[in-house]
């Protein structure tokens, strides 16, 4: 559940556990691992380079809000995420 920028040994906010946060609720909800790979460094690999599949192309019925709410927590650059959990919190309560 690390985020790109802890796997680069950079910067460490709260985004980085809204990206967590972001994992564990596309898991969830998907009932499947979002970025593990057959070895650590492809996993690493997958968490630095590879985009999450927007959850409503993956599972059916989840409202695009849902949707949306995932993908904006596990984009790869932090400043793209929500600030922190409050915030996303909010929108998930939206």
């Amino acid at each position: 559940y690390m985020a790109p920028e802890q796997a680069r040994a950079g910067h460490v906010d709260a985004r980085a556990d809204v990206f967590a946060l972001g994992v564990i609720l596309w898991e969830a909800i998907a009932a499947r691992p979002l970025f593990r790979r057959a070895t650590p460094a492809a996993t690493l690999r997958a968490i630095l380079t590879e985009q999450a599949p927007e959850l409503d192309t993956v599972v059916i019925d989840v409202p695009r809000a849902l949707a949306e709410i995932t993908t904006r927590a596990l984009r790869k650059s932090p400043e793209d995420r929500f600030p922190d959990a409050s915030a996303m919190l909010a929108a998930l309560r939206a």
